[in-house]
């Protein structure tokens, strides 16, 4: 509060008394000392931070919210990978310093972990201190940039989603997709053929607990979506009706109705 009134001292200053070559040589002056005070202010505001609780934080004066991302990758993340995890979070916290500082923000803070068990192909990302009127769809479109420029030389960044925690995970066991390896290709053909079901985020996949043939493993939007599938017989593939039923490890997760529901 000092600052500011500070910086409303400096503002209101009377120099019109002064010569026309003095007059303007303060004018100048003073909206440098003003330029400064407000940096000064802002930098003030950015280390007073306070935590509120449930992902929401005071920055200054300001309140701040948490938005939590899940980003898919072509391949599990190894034990070596995992290694790497730290340089992949440092170089994303560069990048969004960088962004921050352009646009004269405050920086958010990013964190991640890597999924685990049937999981092992995403990490999930935490993003804090997000101005609270920021849409969730700007800083995924940010982070999502800055991780796909650390990883473009290997190619191994699918896309990146908001986390949702309403979706349903199925699985068709007796649709055959062995010779589909694309994730994205597998996606698209199961939309062609299912143009009214409500997807998910999360790209379909082969399913390696089927057998004979390898079945579909993909998101549903939630599980009235998930329940209306059941219900009416399976999804669409290669032109044939595909029993489904809710994943194993979704089941696992859930303690609701649809937890316990077989085809």
């Amino acid at each position: 509060m000092e600052l500011h009134k500070k910086v409303e001292e400096v503002s209101q200053k009377d120099h019109n008394s002064l010569p026309a070559g003095e007059a303007a040589e303060e004018a100048a002056r003073k909206a440098r000392t003003v330029e400064e005070l407000e940096k000064l202010q802002k930098e003030k505001e950015r280390e007073n931070v306070e935590e509120l609780g449930n992902g929401i934080t005071l920055v200054g004066e300001k309140l701040h919210k948490t938005v939590t991302l899940v980003a898919a990758h072509n391949s599990e993340i190894t034990s070596t990978r995992r290694q790497l995890m730290g340089d992949m979070v440092n170089s994303v916290n560069q990048l969004q310093r960088t962004t921050a500082k352009a646009e004269d923000r405050v920086a958010w803070e990013v964190a991640a972990v890597a999924g685990v068990g049937a999981r092992k192909d995403e990490t999930r990302w935490v993003v804090k201190k997000v101005c609270e009127d920021v849409p969730a769809r700007s800083v995924l479109a940010s982070v999502a940039r800055d991780i796909a420029a650390y990883v473009e030389r290997s190619g191994d960044f699918l896309h990146a989603r908001i986390e949702r925690l309403e979706t349903v995970m199925l699985v068709a066991p007796q649709a055959p997709a062995a010779e589909i390896t694309d994730r994205m290709t597998l996606q698209r053909m199961l939309k062609e053929e299912n143009k009214e079901v409500r997807w998910g985020d999360r790209v379909a996949k082969q399913d390696g607990a089927c057998r004979n043939p390898l079945g579909i493993r993909f998101e549903v939007a939630d599980k009235k979506e998930a329940e209306r599938l059941i219900k009416c017989g399976g999804i669409r593939w290669k032109g044939q009706l595909r029993k489904v039923q809710v994943w194993e490890h979704d089941k696992l997760a859930r303690k609701d109705t649809l937890a316990g529901k077989k085809v």
